[in-house]
C-alpha cells in the first residue's frame, strides 16, 4: 500500500497578509512562480483563484509531457485556498495555499502538499526524490515571491522588479 507524502514549507515575509494575498491572485502568479524546467503551459487559467474553477496545465515536452487539470476549492479571502488535481501524474495531489497575517506589515506563507507517489516511483528512494524536488521547488517559490514583492535579486547581479498591485476590479 502506497502512503501519502505530506510536505510544508512556510516563510515570514515583511508584507502585508493583503498584499501577499493579491499577488497570488495575479492572473500572470502561476507563470510568475513557475521555475523555468519542467516546462509548464498554462493551457486555460479558468476563472482564477474562484471555489470550483479549473485551471489546466500541460507540463513536459511535446509527447513525453502530461495534462494536469487542478480544481480550486475553499477559498477564503487573505486566508487559503486549495488546489486538488483532479488530473496528474499523481493518484492523489492536494495542496493548501495559506497566509496568516503576523503582524500589519509582516505576513506567514505556507505550502502544504499531501501527495501519493505514483506507483512507478520506487518506494523509499521515490519518496525522498519526491520530498526532495518538492523542498527545491518551494525554497524557490518562496524566494521567487519574495523577490517579485520587494524587488529585491536573491543574488547579487540578477535583476528582478518590482512587481505593481494589480488592480481591483
Amino acid at each position: 500500500m502506497t502512503r501519502a507524502i505530506r510536505f510544508e514549507h512556510t516563510s515570514i515575509l515583511p508584507v502585508p497578509v493583503g498584499r501577499l494575498w493579491q499577488f497570488h491572485m495575479r492572473p500572470d502568479a502561476l507563470a510568475l512562480l513557475t521555475p523555468p524546467f519542467p516546462p509548464v503551459r498554462q493551457v486555460d487559467r479558468g476563472d482564477g483563484v474562484a471555489d470550483g474553477s479549473l485551471v489546466r496545465l500541460r507540463l513536459g515536452f511535446g509527447p513525453l509531457g502530461y495534462d494536469w487539470t487542478a480544481l480550486h476549492t475553499g477559498v477564503r479571502p487573505n486566508r487559503s485556498f486549495t488546489d486538488v488535481a483532479l488530473q496528474s501524474p499523481f493518484p492523489c495531489w492536494v495542496h493548501l495555499h495559506s497566509f496568516d497575517e503576523l503582524t500589519r506589515a509582516t505576513s506567514r506563507l505556507t505550502d502544504v502538499i499531501v501527495v501519493v507517489p505514483p506507483r512507478w516511483l520506487p518506494g523509499r528512494i521515490g519518496r525522498a526524490l519526491l520530498r526532495f524536488a518538492l523542498r527545491r521547488l518551494f525554497v524557490w517559490r518562496h524566494a521567487r515571491t519574495r523577490a517579485l514583492l520587494l524587488g529585491r535579486p536573491r543574488r547579487p547581479g540578477v535583476r528582478c522588479r518590482r512587481l505593481a498591485p494589480v488592480p481591483t476590479r
